[in-house]
């Protein structure tokens, strides 16, 4: 019945014209892959290569209706290392849901709804462990009525729920267990937004977020009674509250050039009597200390500079198949480890289509993490990346790259230090 049903709003495609689904068009994908590492760990001595291949479908939906835009993507990514013991890098749960919804896109009045959906995973030094992955799922919806006074006007106003869930290498702790904190997030947003020119706007957003931690003391002792050389036996995980304000420009002045300047207000205020309240129900914590704000830092709020936040972004345009940026954003965001991140990056991008079907992208770029916390520190990271691809045909592109990235502590911690080279090649499939 299903099949009877669809069948006559189907247009079946030949490979690269996609589907069509009525007026909607289906986009399914298929990237095959391999990928060789030199310190597939990310350990500052003693590094280990590896080899994996990749597996990665994915299909899109669009649908760009007068009355109702859709835009529904999915994706699943299969990760294997070759060689026995590296079994605990393989990755079988990254994947990806997003879903964008415009009711009345045209009218006065409509409606947004967003949903995105990720499961994703990095390394760790836990070569040891079962799992040497640090996983983190997170879940955000947004609704937002969206005002159209004019064809140039919009503004947008509505709030969000997140729920994220962090799982590590369950042999980095005493309790064995993987499951390292989830936290809830929830709050008011809103966007203002003016075309005065046809490719120009004018922006001003605003977001308030409330948040709290399942767990805001978490127990690193490596074994029964021990405590860390740095941080005592547990870490304080405080709930708190993000604001965030900002506005600026966006878009293409000239022909060729196109700039972005936003800057704004960041603020991050903590309650550190979460922790205290935690740390009542476990008796060694008192007894080494973990439950003092003053000393383990866990009272940190977002103070003098770190509370500006700013994006500029130059694009110059040699031609249509020819095109550089260059970048700077400085942001502040919540963290599961320690109070918060401040960074600080520095880019350049450059892209260029070499006759008709070679394309080259590449970019480099330096990024400052400050951490602000009971873990309290400063990261330098550096980072290049090249790209080849070649269009063999409408549905078939084959390219590869190699990239490389260093992390360094600006104190000299030499356990959170490495550098990688990631050569890969991989086939996309699109029908």
């Amino acid at each position: 019945m299903a099949c009877g049903v669809a069948c006559p709003v189907i247009a079946l495609a030949q490979p690269g014209d996609h589907v069509r689904l009525g007026e909607a068009e289906l986009v399914p994908e298929l990237v095959v892959g391999s990928h060789f590492r030199t310190n597939a760990y990310l350990q500052e001595a003693d590094e280990r290569s590896a080899f994996a291949l990749l597996l990665q479908p994915s299909a899109e939906l669009e649908l760009d209706g007068r009355d109702l835009k859709l835009n529904l993507g999915a994706g699943y990514k299969a990760r294997k290392y070759l060689g026995a013991d590296l079994s605990n890098l393989d990755r079988w749960r990254d994947g990806n849901f997003d879903l964008g919804l415009r009711v009345l896109p045209h009218s006065m009045l409509g409606f947004n709804l967003d949903e995105n959906l990720s499961s994703t995973s990095r390394e760790s030094e836990a070569w040891y462990s079962e799992s040497a992955l640090i996983s983190h799922l997170k879940n955000d919806v947004a609704g937002q009525l969206a005002f159209h006074p004019g064809g140039a006007l919009e503004v947008l106003a509505g709030g969000h729920f997140t729920f994220e869930d962090y799982d590590v290498p369950p042999d980095t702790n005493i309790e064995m267990n993987a499951d390292y904190n989830s936290r809830l997030a929830y709050g008011p947003g809103g966007r203002f937004k003016w075309r005065f020119f046809p490719r120009t706007a004018l922006l001003l957003e605003s977001s308030m977020d409330w948040f709290k931690w399942n767990n805001n003391l978490v127990n690193i002792q490596p074994e029964a009674g021990q405590t860390t050389t740095e941080f005592g036996s547990y870490l304080g995980i405080p709930d708190g509250t993000l604001f965030k304000v900002g506005g600026g420009l966006r878009g293409r002045f000239t022909e060729r050039i196109a700039i972005g300047l936003v800057a704004g207000y960041n603020n991050a205020v903590y309650d550190e009597n979460t922790v205290v309240e935690d740390a009542a129900n476990e008796p060694n914590a008192s007894e080494y200390g973990d439950d003092n704000p003053a000393t383990q830092g866990f009272d940190a709020d977002a103070d003098g500079l770190d509370k500006l936040m700013a994006s500029v972004h130059l694009e110059y345009d040699f031609s249509e198949t020819h095109k550089a940026v260059l970048g700077y954003d400085r942001a502040l965001h919540d963290s599961y480890f320690t109070n918060f991140v401040l960074h600080n990056y520095v880019f350049l991008r450059y892209n260029i289509l070499l006759g008709t079907r070679l394309g080259l992208a590449a970019e480099g770029g330096y990024r400052l993490e400050s951490f602000r916390g009971e873990v309290a520190r400063a990261d330098h990271v550096l980072r290049a990346r090249g790209d080849l691809t070649y269009a063999a045909s409408e549905w078939l592109a084959v390219g590869g790259g190699l990239w490389w990235s260093r992390r360094a502590s600006s104190e000299g911690i030499a356990a959170i230090e490495y550098d990688d080279i990631n050569v890969h090649l991989q086939a996309t499939f699109t029908y």
